[in-house]
């Protein structure tokens, strides 16, 4: 592929339709025991223009190095919350969090804010009736208190 930059810049239609039919592998990663061929580097230099290099040599390798950047980001991306436990935790959170602000605006804040607190209201006591949870009033007012 680097001979190809003798000729052609990277960008240049004819680099990528010369090196898409490129086979030898590029690079091999052992952690997923897969080849990564000169055709898919090639694709990748055809959608990612990311450098401001002018030497066809040069913007080559910096690309390379975004492309293996990228793999090994995209591979620690899927194995995080598997590696972390407390990041996994975390995304629930957030999850969880985001589900109850929707839910509440859907049920409680999308109506007229006069009607919001008898309509909360309603909805906690079916929640109530549905879940059977105790909930400790106290705790939650001196909390609200304590926050403002």
């Amino acid at each position: 592929m680097l001979k190809l930059c003798a000729d052609y810049f990277p960008t240049d239609p004819e680099f990528y339709d010369r090196a898409s039919t490129m086979t030898k592998p590029i690079m091999r990663l052992n952690a997923i025991d897969r080849d990564f061929p000169q055709a898919e580097f090639a694709e990748y230099v055809k959608l990612k223009t990311l450098s401001n290099l002018t030497f066809s040599e040069d913007y080559l390798n910096e690309m390379f190095v975004f492309f293996v950047r990228e793999i090994v980001t995209n591979l620690e991306k899927i194995d995080l919350e598997e590696k972390n436990p407390e990041f996994r935790k975390l995304m629930n959170e957030y999850y969880d969090g985001i589900l109850l602000f929707e839910v509440s605006s859907n049920k409680v804040w999308s109506h007229p804010i006069e009607e919001q607190e008898k309509i909360e209201q309603e909805w906690l006591k079916e929640l109530n009736e549905k879940f059977k949870v105790d909930i400790n009033w106290n705790v939650l007012n001196n909390l609200k208190n304590y926050l403002n």
